[in-house]
């Protein structure tokens, strides 16, 4: 699993980058983010995939729940009890369908819209 981690990490970090207007520097953008997730879907429907695309799956995949996770810690994500990874996988995908007019933006931020209007955190009620 560490192996598999740190892989996933080379694998972004040497991933070729795209630019965001007026903001620099990306590494992943939401067109292979979805792109990413629609080979992960065939993946697990088919089990047919080659390698180098099993990889680009995997990665969109690991990316989106590294940050599902990094949301929940931060308390910007609140999943129900019982979500499945599959499910948060579902979540972000069916995003960049309906949004593909934003799908060039940066990957993380669609993830991060697309988690919170799904899992939203109950808000504190006032004394």
């Amino acid at each position: 699993m560490r192996t598999a981690m740190a892989l996933l990490v080379a694998l972004l970090v040497a991933s070729a980058a795209s630019v965001e207007a007026g903001r620099g520097f990306v590494f992943f953008d939401g067109n292979q983010l979805k792109h990413g997730l629609d080979l992960w879907d065939l993946e697990m429907r088919s089990g047919s995939l080659s390698k180098e695309d099993r990889m680009d799956a995997t990665i969109a995949f690991g990316y989106v729940l590294g940050v599902s996770d990094v949301m929940t810690e931060a308390g910007t994500a609140c999943q129900p009890k019982g979500a499945t990874r599959g499910q948060v996988g579902d979540v972000v995908s069916k995003f960049l369908s309906d949004h593909p007019e934003q799908r060039h933006l940066s990957a993380a931020g669609l993830v991060t819209s697309a988690i919170a209007r799904a899992f939203p955190c109950a808000k504190a009620k006032a004394p």
